[in-house]
């Protein structure tokens, strides 16, 4: 039974519905200021792993690229997920050393399009040495 002033049980109208469901929608991707540059993330593929190398020689080169960002050319701080975890709880930003779960972020690819981060991202070179999952939370605690 629905409850006055409540949404639990009642139609809510949602005035959103139409723009998204005829694709005229405005995202935040959508808008263009000049000058605006686009990034782009190279992931792992592997659960757990030895991180060995990011080669991002060749990647540099490519046209429109601005930067690109690893954990041996940069210093950025480590991420810390919720406000009042301890800090031995945050994570690096850009995996160091290792790469702990499917799509740590080993490289970000800053250039001036998507499709040119893109490109780039696909010449980076990223050396992984796959160590064994764990997925028992017993066993992660020993």
């Amino acid at each position: 039974m629905a409850v006055a002033g409540s949404i639990l049980g009642n139609s809510v109208l949602r005035r959103e519905d139409p723009e998204l469901l005829e694709g005229a929608a405005k995202y935040v991707d959508d808008l263009a200021p000049v000058g605006t540059l686009s990034i782009t993330f190279v992931r792992s593929n592997i659960a757990h792993g030895k991180l060995l190398s990011v080669d991002i020689a060749e990647a540099e080169k490519m046209p429109g690229v601005k930067a690109i960002y690893t954990a041996d050319n940069s210093d950025f701080a480590d991420f810390q997920a919720v406000g009042f975890f301890p800090a031995s709880m945050n994570r690096p930003v850009l995996a160091k050393g290792k790469v702990r779960f499917v799509g740590d972020i080993v490289a970000a690819v800053v250039a001036e399009t998507r499709s040119q981060c893109v490109d780039a991202a696909e010449r980076i070179q990223v050396d992984i040495e796959i160590l064994p999952a764990v997925t028992d939370p017993e066993a992660a605690f020993a």
